[in-house]
């Protein structure tokens, strides 16, 4: 099957078209021939450049009358014309032209011969009035023809323009539109930011607030050998190195004595040290009258602390 060709018609090229159908006695056929496509086709790619024009439907009309017209003549020429009458045409006879007149006889004496005067130039036969008027208003009338053949192509040329602008301002719109509501949607975001961020900066200093009066309010003193789970929040301190504790060291230390290591349950010396250490530090929690909380699993701690804390 052969591949259908592919013809694009400028917006001037449109023009001429409608011109040669409405103007210059050319059908749709002929102007589809000349672009080497058919006629069907070129209808159609005029339906879709011009949907709504009563200047294309008016073309086609025209176009269809005269392809009918040339159908009916076509058969209708084989038909014997009927033979003309032939007319005499009078030919006027020329008058006869006269004879030169003889010349004269010399005579003896000189007499000067005259020089002869000048034939007269022949007078132009004056144009008949009406033969001038008949091709001046022919000439005009081409000017017309000429000029409304030219007036056509440019309105058709201009409803071509005009179809354009209108589709490129429709776009245009939409276009100005979806910026404008883009905008709008673009302000509302950056205020959902700002009013964000405003919030985020307060919670955040409210979290902060929080966290020190924890930190002010819930101080924990963990004993060596605490085997329970610390609390989610607070301050945790320690008279020894633990983990997620700081370590501080009390300002005044407890004496150790044998014998209350040995009440105590102590069986080392350094167990015993370090159980003083911490008691001392609690110690001075209780003398200097700040908040605390005891943390502590060791029974042994436990005597310490109700000997010298109660």
């Amino acid at each position: 099957m052969a591949e259908e060709k592919k013809v694009f018609i400028r917006g001037h090229q449109w023009g001429t078209i409608f011109a040669n159908v409405q103007n210059r006695g050319k059908t749709l056929r002929d102007e589809a021939l000349r672009f080497g496509i058919d006629e069907a086709t070129l209808i159609k790619m005029g339906d879709e450049k011009f949907p709504h024009s009563s200047e294309w439907d008016n073309c086609k009309r025209v176009s269809a009358k005269r392809e009918k017209k040339q159908t009916l003549k076509n058969g209708t020429s084989s038909i014997p014309e009927a033979p003309t009458q032939k007319m005499s045409v009078l030919v006027p006879t020329p008058a006869p032209t006269p004879e030169p007149a003889p010349a004269p006889a010399p005579t003896n004496a000189s007499t000067p011969t005259p020089t002869p005067e000048p034939a007269p130039a022949p007078t132009p036969t004056p144009a008949d009035p009406m033969e001038e008027l008949l091709r001046k208003k022919g000439e005009i009338q081409k000017k017309v023809e000429d000029c409304d053949s030219s007036l056509k192509e440019a309105e058709a040329i201009l409803e071509i323009r005009q179809g354009t602008l209108a589709e490129a301002q429709s776009v245009l719109e939409k276009a100005q539109m979806a910026v404008q509501q883009a905008k709008a949607e673009e302000a509302e975001a950056k205020t959902a930011v700002q009013q964000a961020q405003t919030e985020l900066a307060e919670e955040q200093t409210a979290l902060k607030r929080v966290e020190e009066e924890i930190q002010k309010n819930f101080v924990y003193l963990i004993a060596p050998w605490y085997l329970g789970t610390l609390p989610e929040c607070g301050t945790f301190i320690s008279s020894e190195q633990m983990e997620g504790c700081n370590v501080l060291k009390a300002k005044e230390n407890i004496e150790p004595d044998f014998k209350e290591m040995i009440s105590s349950g102590f069986d080392l010396g350094s167990e015993y040290v370090r159980a003083l250490a911490f008691v001392a530090l609690v110690q001075d929690f209780v003398l200097d009258g700040k908040k605390h909380n005891v943390l502590n699993t060791d029974q042994r701690v436990q005597k310490l602390l109700d000997k010298y804390i109660g």
